[in-house]
């Protein structure tokens, strides 16, 4: 699903889908009926925890899955004793992580197709927002 999404919508070459396994991350998964429709990766690089690699099958968006799968993702960081969240996230990302609080911490810029922008989250922030969100 990575693969498809990421290379087929985003134009990411293949090659940089594999290898972001070498950075051990943690991941969380959306599933029914047994099928994973959504996931949601943690990584540790330079000391901090960065949020990425956000996917929901074609099929399945705009069902608020996504927004669910990273409230759940983001708890369980913040649970584990994340203080603040990383993010480079795309138009859609950016958007969930806004309304959880999150803040654009520089301009967006051009990746492959598309742009991203930096952004964080902050636990506080956070946990003022979360209550809204059904997980």
């Amino acid at each position: 699903m990575q693969t498809e999404v990421f290379c087929g919508e985003q134009d990411i070459p293949e090659e940089l889908i594999g290898t972001f396994l070498e950075q051990n991350p943690n991941c969380w998964c959306a599933e029914q009926d047994g099928i994973i429709i959504g996931s949601v990766a943690s990584w540790e690089e330079n000391g901090e925890i960065h949020v990425g690699r956000f996917i929901v099958a074609p099929e399945y968006r705009g069902q608020k899955i996504g927004t669910r799968l990273m409230a759940y993702a983001f708890q369980e960081l913040f649970d584990g004793g994340a203080e603040t969240l990383f993010f480079e996230a795309r138009d859609s990302a950016a958007a969930i992580i806004r309304s959880m609080g999150g803040q654009c911490t520089g301009e967006a810029f051009a990746f492959f197709r598309g742009n991203v922008t930096p952004m964080v989250l902050k636990k506080k922030s956070f946990q003022n927002i979360i209550t809204d969100i059904r997980l």
